[in-house]
């Protein structure tokens, strides 16, 4: 499903980091014959199926190691990532929700309600996926609520595998910081609901946000570091899969 053919043995060589965002779509690099490396951008229908791939392993309890998407990592992949359990059970909007301030989505017994806090607008494409997975991955290395961003937007960027790195209206810095609004402010509460027993958890993802970073000249470093605390909850659910 992607914008041209591939072979099935290179798409069965592809490990996590194959599959990247590039503005402003989701790309796989697929590995050719004599060590050729071939980048196609991903069709609609394949980040769909990426995103539903990743909910399955949720909710069937299976940590999931990710490159800057959802598929899992070789063994020997040296900086493995990590996603909590409540982002994988079910997807995150794919396409633009409008004025809707809440998003329901159901998965098996799961059901995920994602409430928009400011500026009333939620989440949606690829790069809250890469906001929770750089979370989960930072929270389970540091073992620390508080994440550090750095000293610039372009270091953060960085830190999230985005190469593109334009500004503007619809360029990828903007995109970004719209999108770290929104997903920063947003409250998630997960049900399960099964018979003769039924659960809840509630929780903002992100309960504190300090960001320090200069929007016209993102290359520069600020004095001051940009972070960020996780929610409560969300924080125990990240740990609790961790164990």
């Amino acid at each position: 499903m992607t914008y041209g053919f591939a072979r099935v043995e290179a798409v069965l060589k592809m490990r996590a980091e194959d599959v990247f965002i590039q503005e402003p779509r989701t790309w796989a690099r697929l590995h050719e014959k004599g060590g050729k490396r071939h980048e196609t951008p991903c069709h609609h229908k394949l980040e769909t199926c990426l995103q539903d791939y990743a909910a399955a392993l949720g909710a069937a309890g299976i940590e999931t190691k990710i490159g800057s998407h959802s598929f899992r990592a070789s063994e020997t992949d040296p900086e493995p990532g990590f996603m909590a359990r409540w982002p994988m059970l079910c997807t995150l909007p794919r396409s633009n929700p409008g004025s809707r301030e809440k998003y329901v989505r159901r998965n098996g017994p799961y059901t995920l309600v994602m409430t928009a806090g400011h500026p009333h607008k939620l989440p949606f494409g690829n790069i809250p996926r890469l906001l929770a997975a750089w979370v989960c991955t930072e929270a389970v290395r540091t073992q620390s609520r508080d994440l550090v961003l750095g000293h610039s937007l372009s270091g953060f960027m960085r830190k999230l595998d985005i190469e593109a790195q334009s500004g503007g209206r619809g360029g990828m810095r903007t995109r970004l910081r719209n999108q770290m609004q929104r997903f920063f402010n947003a409250q998630v509460r997960v049900v399960y609901q099964a018979e003769g027993h039924e659960a809840s958890v509630s929780s903002p993802i992100i309960s504190r946000t300090d960001l320090w970073w200069n929007e016209r000249r993102p290359d520069v470093p600020v004095l001051l570091e940009s972070t960020i605390r996780r929610g409560e909850e969300f924080s125990q659910e990240i740990m609790r899969r961790e164990k």
